[in-house]
Parts: C-alpha cells; structure tokens; sequence
C-alpha cells in the first residue's frame, strides 16, 4: 500500500498545456458587469459569477459581496485537488500536459476518460522514464504501472467508452528538475481529467487480500407509505476505502508518525494500483494492532474529499 503526497501545481510547475484558458473573458477592471455575467481570472484560475450589477476595481476574488467563486477554469481543474471537477478538452480529442515539478516518483490520473495515455520525463535533455497504455488493448502497454510486470494486470477491464476510470504510475525515478510530458488520447470522444497528481509516495506495508472499496451516496430516496414507491432527489456521492496492510513491527512508529503528519491533507491512497477502484484521493484514519514484534496490522479508511 502505497500514500502519495501530492504537490501543488501553479504557474511556475504547469510548463504547458494544450487546453485553452478561454471559458469566459477575462475581468476587466472599471468594466461594467450585470447579474449572471462570467468572467475568468488568469492570475488565480477561477471562474466568477456576477452576483449583482457591479462596476469596480476590485478584482473577483476580493470582492465577495459582488462576485461568487464558481470553481477552477477548464484548463486548471485537473490541478485543483477535487475529482468531481474535470478538465476537459473541448473539441480535442488529444490533450497534453508538461510540467516540471520537482522531485516526483508518482503520477495518480483520476476521473480519466481517455484510451490512450503516453508519459515522458525527461532530465538534462534526456528521457529517464517513459510508458504508455492502452486501455482497450493491454497487450500493447510498454513500461510504468509498477505493478504490470509483476503480477497479471487486465487494464481491458477499466475500459468503458465515455468511462471515467482511476490510474497510477508508481515506478518513476525522482529526479530534481525533471519535465514530464503526457499526452492523452480518446479517438472520436474527448478527454477529460478529474485530477493530475504528483508527489512522492510513500509505503505503508503490504495490502492484505480484503480492501473494500465503496460509494457513500448523498442522494435522498423517500418511499411513499401508500404505494411503496420510492422518490429520489439525486445528490453528490463520495468514494471510500477501507483496507488493511501489514508492516514490520520496527517500522510501526515512523509509519505512524508520518500518517500522523500528513492527517489533514489530502492524499492519494493506492490500495492496489490493479483496480482503480482502490485509488482514492482522500482523507485517512488509521489504527494499529502490534500482533507480536515481528507483524503489526494497520487498518486503513479513506474517505474521498469529493
């Protein structure tokens, strides 16, 4: 079981990218602005919604009182911790991304729709690392996925048309100024991406063979005491995770201690990286049970921040 921390990707580390920052137009100070207009801002990546007729100086985002944060621009939500926010590609059918993040050795895709996706990093000029999966022939996959030479992966089962599927690549080689480039395909369909993160990861121990992944369902279902039948007003949903793994006893305090460091920031959680269903991008609570001073039980829960 595998934590990656993720970094936070702003304009010094986003390189590039092939998705337009053009939702709406940009603010513009003095400009007059009626109910309901939509207007971007570059510096902070945001969409804002006019909340009243206003003409002013003040930029939207520190003007509450007239505008109202409407969530990350298309270009940017990928980046912005929160999966049900995606990125998407338009009219485009192909998407890539550069970014030059520092020190990384794990790249999490969640909320994917794509068939095809290609990763390079490259160091001094060189390419260090590279892969590429196809996730309707997995026969052609070359490289990454830390687990694919190692045990039997059937990626053709994460295939859905028009699905949103969950991804990570374990393997990288950390290097300080690296540049990673992935490109993302979806022939005849677009692209889209809830969440691109990277960070260094961290072990945990061994996933024992009972992770339960689940859905916690916000939607509200009334059945009338008459007839029987049920009425639902539909709702937001968020994923969990429960699992457990086992760990070296010697290790029990610094895992321990680095989960306590980490316990209010969300974190990529890959109980498997074979099921997508089992990476989640959550909040964790955990709790030990040193079994004797060789094996100690960890029991995780994850729960998705969105």
């Amino acid at each position: 079981m595998e934590f990656i921390r993720p970094i936070q990707i702003d304009d010094a580390k986003l390189v590039s990218t092939t998705i337009l920052e053009d939702d709406y137009p940009e603010w513009v100070s003095g400009q007059s602005y009626a109910l309901d207009e939509y207007v971007i801002r570059t510096q902070t990546h945001r969409v804002y919604r006019c909340s009243g007729a206003v003409t002013s100086s003040t930029p939207p985002e520190e003007d509450i009182l007239n505008w109202t944060d409407y969530g990350p621009t298309n270009a940017w939500a990928m980046f912005d911790q929160d999966v049900s926010t995606l990125s998407d590609s338009s009219a485009q059918d192909e998407v890539t991304v550069v970014i030059s993040p520092g020190r990384v050795d794990s790249i999490a895709l969640l909320r994917l729709q794509a068939r095809t996706i290609d990763v390079s990093m490259n160091w001094n000029g060189e390419e260090v690392y590279s892969a590429h999966i196809d996730l309707e022939e997995p026969s052609n996959n070359t490289g990454g996925l830390f687990d694919y030479f190692f045990e039997p992966r059937v990626l053709g089962s994460y295939w859905y048309e028009n699905e949103l599927v969950d991804l990570a690549f374990l393997d990288m080689t950390p290097f300080i100024s690296s540049e990673i480039t992935i490109t993302f395909r979806n022939p005849g369909g677009l692209v889209k991406v809830g969440e691109f993160v990277c960070g260094k990861k961290f072990y945990i121990g061994e996933t024992q063979n009972n992770p339960r992944p689940g859905v916690k369902n916000y939607s509200v279902r009334k059945r009338d005491e008459k007839t029987g039948k049920i009425t639902l007003q539909k709702g937001g949903s968020t994923r969990y995770l429960r699992a457990s793994a086992r760990l070296d006893t010697k290790d029990l305090d610094s895992v321990f201690s680095t989960l306590e460091r980490y316990k209010d920031e969300p974190m990529v959680i890959v109980a498997t990286s074979l099921h997508g269903s089992m990476i989640i991008l959550g909040l964790v609570d955990w709790e030990m049970e040193r079994q004797n001073s060789l094996i100690t039980q960890i029991e995780i829960t994850a729960e998705g921040v969105s």
